[in-house]
């Protein structure tokens, strides 16, 4: 019977629809696993990156190890999408600032939005299905990231993702469309903070507005929002990342003009920063001062001493100055921008370029190191003398590698200015974390005080 089957055409085709019968299975499994919901465990992979990243989607809470340059370019990508190009300190950025508080007031006398709790080890995302989903519907609609009529369900959906990073954008988190840990903070930042940071910066556009009116040029840093604008005649011509100053050594409001521009320049270590950082490295590790080649001396213009022969613990240690080398690795990199003010704090380079990749970007003494330095610096010198001054001779003057100072015929005014929260032409209300504690939101909330306990300022 055996030998006959065999035999037979339907012996020779049941091996044939064993293995159809197989494979049917394996994709039918396959099928099931990629639409079944994610473990808890894998909520931090996401759609849009390889299942092999991780990514700390701008909060700073993860060390990426894999896979680094391009996790840098999708920053960038992410990062681009962050700018804002219209002038800051401009009367269009004060009448939309002006109309976004009317907006806010409406807001708040609907009763805000509502809050979406955490969930411990599950991040909403595009394709979870989550009660919170509809909370997160609701909030976006509120403040009107996510379009009118649109059916709330709990399916996290493409339209909910678009305006999750519409909602990213506008707070400078990088638009992931993920509600992670730094996201779903901002989001339960109540209506009411809003409003009356949108006050608070009203009146700080309003001020600064009054110090480059006239100006035919002009630098703004918005320390807040670690960006930089270089304007002409109302117009953005340059918007670059920064590095601004740690909560502990924070960037100072600064108005006052640039002078000039010191290419190669020393870095002559601040008294602050040597007794407070220096010197304390020293102790730890003998060799830094060799290898970050920075010099030891009696007094400024004095004679170089041996850091062998110093006791690093003795009260004396603390009267010494310290000035590092001209070069690339330098601190100041290889140029530092000339803006003569009270609390000595100035535009520059800096050889720690990885730092701008990060969203976060408050890592300084006080200084500002700026991306574009080199672009800044080619606006600055061709504006200033058009037939002297083009980009091909900066660049002879950085590949020779020498000293250079260089005076402004006609200083630029810059400022360092401090402003969470404003509107951009078309109504988007744009806001940024308190970086340092300064917008005194919970006193302004005061009005609000029948309808709501007072809330706590957003700490980033």
């Amino acid at each position: 019977m055996g030998q006959h089957l065999k035999e037979t055409p339907l012996a020779r085709l049941l091996p044939r629809l064993s293995a159809l019968r197989l494979a049917a299975l394996g994709w039918l499994a396959a099928l099931l696993l990629a639409f079944a919901p994610a473990p808890a465990s894998a909520q931090w992979r996401d759609s849009w990156l390889p299942p092999n990243w991780r990514d700390d989607f701008g909060s700073g809470e993860r060390d990426l190890r894999r896979d680094r340059a391009a996790r840098m370019r999708l920053y960038e990508q992410l990062d681009a999408q962050l700018v804002f190009a219209e002038e800051l300190i401009s009367e269009s950025t004060l009448q939309a600032v002006e109309g976004a508080i009317a907006r806010y007031r409406r807001i708040v006398a609907r009763g805000g939005w509502v809050r979406i709790p955490k969930t411990k080890g599950r991040w909403l995302r595009r394709g979870v299905r989550d009660q919170r989903v509809a909370l997160l519907a609701r909030r976006l609609a509120a403040s009107g990231d996510l379009k009118p009529g649109r059916r709330i369900t709990w399916t996290f959906d493409r339209n909910l993702e678009a305006a999750l990073k519409r909602f990213q954008r506008r707070h400078g988190l990088r638009p992931n469309g993920v509600v992670d840990t730094r996201t779903l903070a901002v989001l339960n930042v109540p209506a009411e903070e809003r409003l009356a940071q949108l006050q608070v910066n009203r009146l700080r556009i309003e001020t600064f507005l009054e110090k480059v009116r006239e100006a035919e040029r002009y630098v703004v840093v918005n320390v807040p929002a670690f960006q930089l604008q270089a304007v002409r005649a109302g117009r953005v011509e340059i918007v670059s990342k920064v590095i601004a100053g740690r909560p502990k050594t924070q960037t100072p409001t600064v108005v006052t003009k640039i002078r000039g521009l010191n290419f190669y320049p020393y870095w002559r270590v601040p008294d602050s920063i040597a007794r407070r950082d220096l010197i304390p490295t020293i102790l730890k590790d003998p060799d830094y001062l060799r290898r970050e080649r920075i010099r030891v001396l009696d007094r400024w213009g004095g004679e170089e001493l041996d850091p062998a022969t110093i006791d690093w613990r003795s009260p004396a240690a603390l009267k010494l100055k310290f000035r590092q080398d001209r070069g690339e690795f330098n601190a100041l990199g290889v140029v530092r921008i000339d803006m003569p003010n009270e609390h000595i704090v100035y535009l520059h380079d800096t050889p720690l370029k990885k730092l701008f990749g990060r969203s976060g970007r408050a890592f300084s003494a006080g200084c500002v190191r700026v991306q574009r330095i080199i672009d800044l610096v080619t606006w600055l010198l061709e504006g200033d003398k058009p037939e002297e001054w083009n980009r091909a001779r900066i660049d002879s003057i950085l590949m020779a590698r020498e000293p250079l100072d260089v005076k402004l015929a006609r200083p630029v005014p810059v400022l360092f200015v401090y402003i969470t929260a404003w509107a951009g032409d078309d109504g988007t209300v744009y806001f940024r974390p308190d970086l340092y504690g300064r917008d005194g939101v919970s006193a302004m909330l005061a009005e609000y005080s029948d309808e709501r306990p007072p809330v706590q300022s957003l700490a980033p």
